[in-house]
């Protein structure tokens, strides 16, 4: 039995046979964005808010609700072009998950009379329940929102590689990037970012594409779709504890397997409460370096915000400033084709800042953003880790040096001195560093240490500050919050 759904009119559907679009697929580079507009592009629908499990579950539609909300009250919606949201097609879905993974999602639409299997199918009642294991409800309503986000997802991508906008943030629920090909898990009923690069890299005919995961849990399933392939350059940075924090994986060893060995990049944070500083050292040492030379043509963003500060899963401490510096940062990739899909977040204050931040970065607003006390992209940059946080990026620039060129033997503070002697890589010493080093120690690396010490302490007041002032939306928005 094949499962088929909605309109397969010629704007939708995925041709039966690619090779005649394939024949004028779009190549883009990093260099010549000339066949894009300057446009960016929403989408949002609210069927996907029909997607409802118990009132205390994190995952819940006050989540999107609250995003366009804010986007509204703040007049981005209308700088925006609005993409209409439409149902991901069976074809679509099948190069990433198995006939037996859609039918296993489509079924939960449905009720069977009780002692009887051989009566038909009646539409499913009010309520919900968790087919999918202890964290993953389901109710009438979620096969046709699952089929909604991938297809959102989907239909953004599609837009932006063939440049008819320039790039995108696609507000869709429920979140993918735990979905494996056939196992719906973590609130994800399908991979709504991986359908996507697949149906660019098919029906348009992009070559390589990036997908850079910043939510706070490992995107243990994109990971899995794309172990093998070295097509797609996946990185995530996440919260993992040495293991114990969900779902467990992402550690920095795991590289991917066979001809995508290096193609995986995970940047594992050892310990709550790491934030921008990180962050932002994690990008300038190993994202950028890394992305740059694989040099995507298309670049999608698994936006999930519950890294940012106040959210009840994460624990982390990342701003709106850290995550418009991301964005910011991964738009000077693929000729700055980005879209952007939600993922999880759960603070409904912080993940409307945090979604107000990136949305106004792809419009073309530089950083500081005139709505929020933030410091400057150039500030960001010349900010220090925190000693966690340069153990793990130590510990992955030893792991990737091995697939990548120009990543630094070790990590410096940004006047070229040493930052921790005893987080040397294994097989460097440290005459070998300081030889690399841009600079020897002297009076004028002190003098920039103090100034770099001045900007971290900037850096710690406006986020104290932002902090405070993302707890006062939270509170009122919390009065208006449905239960």
């Amino acid at each position: 039995r094949r499962v088929t759904w909605g309109s397969m009119d010629a704007h939708t559907k995925m041709e039966k046979d690619l090779s005649s679009e394939l024949e004028t697929k779009l190549h883009v580079s990093e260099e010549d964005s000339s066949t894009s507009s300057s446009i960016t592009g929403l989408l949002y629908d609210k069927a996907m808010l029909k997607h409802e499990g118990p009132s205390s579950h994190p995952e819940r539609p006050a989540r999107l609700s609250s995003i366009w909300q804010r986007f509204e009250e703040q007049g981005l919606v209308n700088r925006c072009k609005r993409v209409p949201c439409r149902d991901v097609t069976p074809d679509e879905l099948h190069l990433i998950h198995p006939e037996s993974h859609v039918e296993k999602i489509e079924e939960t639409a449905w009720d069977t009379v009780l002692g009887d299997d051989t009566a038909p199918k009646v539409p499913r009642g009010k309520g919900h329940r968790f087919t999918f294991g202890t964290d993953t409800y389901d109710n009438a309503h979620s096969a046709a929102a699952a089929r909604l986000a991938a297809g959102g997802v989907v239909e953004m991508t599609l837009q932006v590689a063939r440049g008819e906008l320039q790039n995108g943030y696609a507000l869709v629920r429920p979140p993918g990037h735990h979905a494996s090909s056939t196992c719906a898990s973590g609130f994800c009923l399908y991979n709504n970012v991986a359908v996507a690069a697949k149906v660019a890299q098919q029906v348009v005919g992009v070559g390589k594409i990036l997908i850079l995961d910043w939510d706070v849990h490992h995107g243990n399933g994109t990971q899995a779709i794309f172990e093998e392939d070295p097509s797609v350059l996946y990185i995530s940075l996440h919260r993992h504890d040495k293991g114990a924090f969900y779902p467990c994986s992402g550690a920095a060893s795991e590289c991917g397997t066979g001809a995508g060995q290096g193609f995986s990049v995970n940047i594992p944070w050892n310990q709550r409460g790491l934030g921008d500083r990180d962050y932002v050292c994690a990008f300038e040492s190993i994202v950028m370096p890394i992305a740059k030379q694989f040099k995507p043509e298309l670049v999608l963003i698994s936006a999930g915000y519950d890294a940012a500060r106040g959210d009840p899963l994460g624990g982390m401490e990342v701003s709106p400033a850290g995550y418009a510096y991301m964005t910011q940062s991964l738009m000077q990739l693929a000729g700055g084709r980005v879209v952007v899909a939600l993922e999880g977040g759960y603070n409904l204050g912080a993940i409307s800042d945090a979604a107000e931040a990136t949305l106004r970065v792809l419009l073309g607003e530089a950083m500081p953003l005139s709505s929020f006390r933030m410091p400057s992209f150039e500030i960001l940059q010349k900010s220090k880790p925190t000693k966690p946080g340069r153990e793990t990026i130590t510990t992955v620039l030893n792991v990737q040096k091995r697939f990548w060129n120009d990543l630094p033997v070790a990590l410096y503070d940004r006047t070229g001195s040493y930052l921790d002697s005893s987080l040397l890589p294994p097989d460097s010493s440290e005459d070998e560093v300081h030889l690399r080093s841009p600079s020897s120690s002297s009076v004028s690396d002190q003098v920039s240490d103090q100034r770099s010490e001045s900007i971290d302490s900037s850096v710690d007041v406006l986020a104290k500050e932002l902090d405070a002032v993302s707890l006062d939306r939270a509170s009122k928005e919390s009065t208006n919050e449905p239960n």
